[in-house]
């Protein structure tokens, strides 16, 4: 069963992030219990929408995922690491950072 990440990326303004490639990615092998595997580091990719939003389902396991967004306005790079608990909720990016 995967979890639904909602990520939310804005400027220091405040202003939503637009039309912004987003690459998700395990940062090292873990093991899922949820399907008795291994997550390997393969990357997802998605891109922003006019609120700077993008939802995207990942497998829960123990070890982190990285997540990379880049500002095509600025050409700054947003980079955090979280982890993905087992949820039947939509979470939320920013409650799930670690680094």
């Amino acid at each position: 069963m995967t979890t639904a990440v909602e990520c939310v990326f804005v400027t220091p303004e405040g202003d939503p992030i637009v039309d912004a490639p987003v690459r998700i990615s395990p940062v090292k092998c873990g093991f899922a219990d949820s399907v008795d595997g291994i997550v390997m580091p393969r990357e997802l990719e998605a891109t922003t929408d006019v609120d700077g939003k993008c939802t995207v389902n990942l497998w829960p396991s123990e070890i982190n995922y990285q997540v990379e967004c880049f500002d095509p306005m600025s050409a700054a790079v947003v980079y955090f690491q979280f982890l993905v608990p087992v949820s039947g909720d939509t979470l939320r990016l920013q409650d799930l950072i670690v680094e």
